[in-house]
């Protein structure tokens, strides 16, 4: 199974990186993933959908301490996700 994960990196190219603004604005845009879910009677509760972020929220954080180094090309997105600009590894 490494072997197989070594070959599936070796074909990117590159590292693109969105960076969302702030931890609320992911969560704010997971939960919105969630209503259709919801709506269909499926989906998590705000409790729940609490508890499920809590598992992301190191890595995110991390993710803004270590991406910028390391990306190839850096997408802010704004608090709508519009595209505020992009950075290209210099």
């Amino acid at each position: 199974m490494a072997a197989q994960s070594e070959s599936v990196w070796q074909l990117l190219n590159h590292l693109l990186w969105l960076n969302a603004p702030d931890w609320d604005a992911v969560c704010r845009w997971r939960a919105l993933q969630e209503l259709p879910l919801q709506q269909q009677g499926l989906g998590k509760s705000p409790a729940e959908l609490t508890q499920f972020m809590l598992y992301f929220e190191r890595l995110t954080r991390e993710s803004w301490q270590q991406l910028p180094h390391c990306a190839d090309f850096t997408l802010t997105l704004g608090q709508d996700h519009s595209l505020l600009n992009l950075i290209p590894d210099e």
